[in-house]
């Protein structure tokens, strides 16, 4: 699968291109972090090599092994760690908006969407995959094949969902900016992304540093090509800032393993550095919910 890599020599959330350090170097891309705060790699893959990887768990397999059936996971099985994290999300929405209206951004084959419509939500599906959206649509639900920063509606929502997609283009503001734009008067933006710095983000830098950059292992699995940027609350809350919103609760959680093609021993390894993370309250995702301000 032809895909495309461009160095841009900008933070892709504040657009500075000064004072950029550069944290670990490595085969396809090198990562830095910005003096705002945010971890980025670079160069990165552009918008249409973006959307070409997630058309399926096949094209999501040629860039990284471990994504595997990642469509095919049972996110909605209660017992999951993903069901979980979207109860949680969609209490925490729900508490302080009275409508129901949702929009899912990137919403792959509909797992978001279908939690949230049996809990009473309206929802509406947007992703860049045709596939994806014809997996939405045997589910009976409402979705629409194209490019979200330039998707034409007269609709308003309640609540925009941007579920593991901030991460991933090269300008996450312009999602930002396209959110505030559809959303009703104090609508709701809910957010869910790795969170950096981490307890694994940590070991795994300190490693390299100590092996003067040839224990590169770690780095690798945690810094990835389909993930552009990388967030604390601090650099998200600014980019959140920035294009008009205002967080208003945001915690933290965990990657769900199960969802991911990993060795034994790796996934062993991964539960114990999970349950000293939550510990030391330095676990690897962030989910934050923000309100639009007019």
């Amino acid at each position: 699968m032809p895909i495309t890599l461009t160095r841009t020599g900008l933070c892709p959330a504040c657009r500075g291109s000064h004072g950029h350090q550069l944290l670990f170097k490595l085969d396809r891309f090198d990562v830095f972090r910005c003096p705002c705060g945010l971890r980025f790699i670079d160069p990165s893959l552009d918008g249409k090599s973006m959307m070409e990887i997630y058309r399926s768990s096949e094209t999501l397999r040629e860039i990284n092994p471990a994504l595997e059936h990642y469509y095919e996971y049972d996110t909605l099985d209660p017992q999951s760690l993903t069901c979980r994290d979207y109860s949680g999300a969609l209490k925490e929405v729900g508490r302080v908006t009275p409508g129901r209206e949702l929009l899912e951004v990137g919403c792959g084959t509909g797992s978001f969407l279908e939690f949230a419509k049996a809990k009473g939500w309206q929802v509406t599906g947007v992703d860049s995959s045709p596939e994806n959206i014809g997996k939405l649509r045997e589910r009976g639900i409402e979705g629409e094949a194209a490019d979200f920063l330039t998707l034409s509606t007269s609709k308003r929502f309640d609540v925009i969902v941007l579920w593991d997609l901030i991460e991933h283009p090269q300008d996450p503001t312009s999602f930002v900016e396209k959110s505030w734009e559809l959303l009703n008067e104090k609508g709701l933006l809910l957010i869910a992304t790795p969170h950096d710095p981490s307890l694994l983000s940590l070991l795994a830098g300190a490693l390299y540093r100590l092996s003067r950059g040839r224990i590169k292992f770690p780095v690798r699995q945690l810094y990835i090509l389909e993930h552009t940027s990388y967030f604390s609350l601090k650099t998200l809350r600014a980019l959140l800032e920035k294009g008009g919103f205002r967080v208003v609760k945001a915690w933290k959680t965990e990657t769900d393993l199960e969802r991911y093609h990993f060795s034994p021993l790796l996934r062993t390894g991964l539960r114990g550095a999970f349950f000293l993370a939550r510990c030391l309250g330095l676990q690897n995702r962030l989910i934050a919910v923000a309100r639009k301000v007019v």
